[in-house]
């Protein structure tokens, strides 16, 4: 027991330093450049002096630091080294900075050739001492990564990158690793002329700008910005400089321009307004704008607080672990290395607490981790907090914006709105004397009228920019836009007014409102002219061939029922029934009668004759039920065809104009309506994108050369059709009477205001627009301008009267025509008739034909009312009689004729 205590009791004697503690003095090497911020220094004095003083729980008891400083540190080859040795030779726990990238470089060489702990607080893009440095900035590729992070949350489809030097270039680097396939448009800021730099940055069209350079460099850039009016809410800038909050930009977001920035430092937090309080009582703060009276703290002065405060915090863990950190002399000349060095090192890389900048931890290499950056804003109000970064969790916002956009909302108030059109009747049209007018009071229209009645809702002003482009197309190749689109791309407008579709491409790139036309593809086509009704037209509701089949059944059954007829016994009768033996039987049915009987039918006239026998009823009701059916049909069909305006159209819809191939057909080049008929699937709409797309004569520049390629009936041997929006054909039909929309519409789309991309006047207007629907004004000025204005409802849909016209006599002449020949060939019959007669008269009283036909006519029309007339002349009346008596009936047989006696 004694030997082991003895044993202990040796050991513990044998390290006289564990017990004699921390020396009263541990001398650090704080080296600052000579372009350093005073405030850099000051906060290093100040974080000495406190830990000296005992004010806070860091303080080493019974020891002071004692700061070996060297400001205006040259980073040369010579007088660099000699400094750093000189100070290395008294012995120092540590090195803090330098803070520039030469110094910095040298001074890491120095520490690790001595096996000094070099502590930096500066961005390095090298870490060429991995066994004695630490660095409490962000690694190079830690905030390539927030950066990334940001425009990626952002959803920026392009920026530009504009840098200060060559160091700006290598840092932005890690950015452009981390964009893949998205490349920004890379700018040197021109020092001198910053305007010239930010004239190229326009010229490109981007509105998504990273700012990578020092703080007034930004301001610098911002401030020519929002001269040549680039610090709209169409405006977004990253910046890379930590010390935005130094920044005065509340003039600059006046516009509502967005500026978003990391930082590592919460300018609200106690600790950090305390610290920076101390450090401003050594020497007043030397802030670059004077930031209202805020504490003009920048990241560098809370870097290198931290780091003295990381030191301090290691030798105290040290000591806790049983190392004395006792500096000790080295000499570089002897290639010397301090003893301790290495497990200071250690210890200062397990070292974690919370300092001015966050939480301060290391990996293994020395690199700074478990970063958290502070993703904030300048708003109206003041710097916001909006979010946080760290690599875990990426980008998160959590600030509630709701009251800031209903500021932002209302900014459309009292607010000049410039506003790109187009010429397009009705939409936008020039007033007839647009001379003797100014601004806006030149043009007229429905957009017009819907404009006024926003500006009056929601308070603001406008100004109509006319323009002749298009509204914009995307090129397949080089996927850059065109027309109207481009313009708002470019932030040349604040919006697009006109007939212009929303699709999805073009909701890619800009924003729209509520459509406040709603429409669909239509098919517009000559109008045919009308066709002079034939003099037979009356035979038109039936085809040929079914009169041809109606003319052979009246044959086939006239035949059939002289055959039937002649064939039952039923249809036999006795002429004379008083007298049974008459030896006469009689048949109504001869090949004429039935031919009569079958013709009254059909013309529903009906005859005398009427059959006895049930088979011949049977044929006869079979006969009546066809003549039915046919004159019903016929009546049916006679009254729609003659009572309607018919035209002959070669097409009636879509498919029509696919299976045919004497009309071409095209659309608006460029337009939403291609766009629909490329992007289809439908097989008869992919039918006819191929078509149109084969000849580049099929595309029109504009809807009036469509309509002009229509009415001129120019690309084909039948004309030219032209796919358009519904709506516009709609006005170009009711004014013009010789062209017509065929079909119904193809698609369901509409027209909308454009806005460039995150426009605050979006949904405003769209709320106006929705509210004007509900109350009708819409379609008030629809009814205006498409029904009223300029000669509307010119042209009438004949299908859509409620009425029906007079039938002309060039409709029903040919009925006419057969009633006069029927009447001139019933008295050819009847002439014949009477010659025919005439010629079989007895001889004693035959006389010439043209004095019988004389005598007839006279007697006809001397007595018009009379329905008997004497059959023969009163001089041979007796003769007649005599003859009469004389004449005896002829015993006929009934066995000639095949019938029983009692038949």
């Amino acid at each position: 027991m004694l030997s082991c205590i003895y044993i202990i009791f040796c050991g513990f004697l044998c390290q006289p330093r564990l017990v004699a503690g921390l020396p009263e003095t541990v001398k650090i090497a704080g080296i600052f450049d000579e372009n350093v911020s005073q405030q850099t220094y000051d906060a290093f004095r100040y974080a000495i002096q406190g830990i000296n003083e005992g004010r806070r729980s860091l303080a080493l008891p019974g020891t002071k630091l004692v700061p070996r400083i060297i400001q205006d540190f040259k980073a040369d080859l010579f007088t660099g080294p000699q400094q750093i040795c000189a100070i290395a030779e008294e012995g120092i726990a540590a090195i803090f900075g330098p803070q520039r990238r030469l110094s910095s470089s040298l001074m890491a060489s120095i520490a690790n050739s001595t096996a000094i702990p070099h502590l930096m607080t500066r961005w390095r893009i090298k870490e060429d001492h991995p066994n004695t440095g630490v660095n409490l900035h962000p690694h190079h590729t830690v905030l390539g990564r927030a950066h990334t992070a940001l425009i990626r949350h952002f959803n920026w489809t392009s920026f530009a990158l504009l840098y200060d030097d060559a160091e700006s270039l290598i840092r932005a680097s890690d950015l452009l690793d981390g964009m893949n396939e998205l490349r920004p448009d890379v700018f040197k800021i021109n020092p001198t002329n910053v305007t010239t730099t930010l004239a190229d940055v326009k010229a490109s069209g981007v509105s998504f700008i990273v700012l990578d350079c020092p703080g007034k460099v930004a301001y610098k850039v911002l401030k020519a910005a929002q001269k040549m009016k680039m610090t709209t809410y169409y405006f977004h800038y990253i910046l890379t400089t930590w010390d935005i909050h130094l920044l005065d930009l509340e003039e600059i977001v006046q516009d509502f321009v967005n500026i978003t920035a990391l930082q590592m430092i919460d300018v609200e937090d106690l600790q950090l307004i305390k610290a920076a309080k101390g450090w401003g009582a050594v020497e007043p703060v030397r802030a670059a704008t004077g930031d209202k009276g805020k504490l003009g703290v920048t990241t560098e002065a809370a870097l290198i607080y931290d780091s003295v405060q990381l030191l301090v915090k290691s030798v105290r863990r040290a000591e806790e672990e049983g190392l004395v950190v006792t500096p000790e002399p080295v000499f570089c000349s002897r290639r010397q290395k301090w003893g301790q060095g290495g497990d200071l090192y250690r210890h200062i890389l397990n070292t974690k607490f919370k300092g001015l900048t966050g939480e301060v931890s290391f990996d293994r290499l020395g690199h700074r981790s478990n970063v958290r950056l502070h993703v904030v804003e300048p708003l109206r109000f003041g710097l916001q907090k909006v979010g946080y970064w760290t690599v875990n969790s990426g980008v998160k916002i959590d600030f509630n914006y709701t009251g800031y956009r209903t500021i932002f909302q209302n900014s459309i108030k009292n607010k000049l709105l410039r506003v790109l059109v187009k010429l397009e009747n009705p939409y936008i049209m020039e007033k007839p004397n647009a001379s003797l007018y100014e601004g806006n009071d030149r043009y007229r229209g429905f957009c017009i009228d819907m404009l006024h009645n926003l500006s009056l809702t929601l308070n603001f002003s406008y100004e109509l920019v006319v323009s002749d482009l298009s509204y914009g197309d995307q090129d397949p190749d080089t996927k850059e836009w065109n027309g109207l689109v481009r313009e708002l791309i470019d932030k040349k407008g604040d919006m697009v007014l006109g007939a212009m579709s929303i699709t999805r491409d073009r909701e890619e790139v800009v924003d729209f409102s509520q459509p406040f036309l709603y429409l669909g593809v239509r098919i517009l086509l000559k109008k045919p002219e009308k066709k002079t009704p034939a003099l037979f037209a009356f035979l038109d509701p039936l085809s040929v061939a079914v009169w041809i089949f109606i003319l052979v059944g009246f044959l086939v059954m006239s035949c059939v029922m002289f055959v039937i007829g002649r064939f039952s016994p039923y249809e036999w009768y006795n002429p004379n029934p008083c007298v049974e033996e008459a030896g006469v039987v009689e048949n109504q049915f001869s090949i004429f009668n039935a031919m009569w009987f079958a013709i009254g039918s059909l013309m529903q006239v009906g005859t005398e004759i009427a059959p006895r026998a049930i088979s011949t009823r049977f044929l006869a009701g079979i006969w009546w039920f066809f003549t039915m059916i046919i004159v019903g049909s016929y009546t049916a069909n006679l009254a729609a065809y003659l009572t309607a305006e018919r035209m002959q159209l070669p097409i009636e819809n879509a498919h029509d104009l696919v299976e045919q191939n004497q009309i071409k057909y095209g659309c608006l080049e460029g337009g939403a309506t291609c766009k629909f008929f490329e992007r289809s699937v439908y097989p008869d709409y992919v039918r006819m994108w191929d078509t149109i797309k084969a000849d580049p004569n099929n595309f029109v520049k504009s809807h009036a050369e469509g309509v002009a390629r229509v009415k001129e009936a120019k690309g084909g041997p039948k004309g030219y059709a032209y796919l358009m929006e519904s709506i516009t054909m709609e006005y170009i039909t009711s004014r013009d009477c010789s062209v017509i929309g065929i079909g119904n519409p193809l698609d369901t789309k509409g027209y909308g205001v454009a806005f460039p991309k995150n426009s605050p006047f979006r949904k405003e207007i769209s709320v106006s627009i929705l509210t004007q629907q509900d109350k009708g004004f819409l379609e008030e000025f629809r009814v205006k301008w498409w029904k009223t204005e300029d000669g509307g409802n010119t042209c009438e849909d004949v299908k859509a009267t409620s009425g029906t016209n007079a039938m002309g006599l060039d409709m029903v002449g040919g009925v006419f025509v057969v009633v006069l020949l029927g009447v001139g060939l019933g008295l050819i019959v009847a002439l014949v008739e009477f010659t025919w007669k005439a010629k079989r008269n007895p001889e004693d009283y035959k006389e010439s034909l043209a004095k019988e036909i004389w005598k007839t006519l006279k007697g006809a029309f001397r007595h018009p009312f009379a329905l008997s007339k004497p059959l023969v002349r009163a001089s041979t009346a007796r003769q007649l009689c005599e003859d009469d008596v004389s004449t005896t009936v002829p015993n006929l047989t009934h066995q000639g004729h095949g019938f029983s006696k009692n038949f």
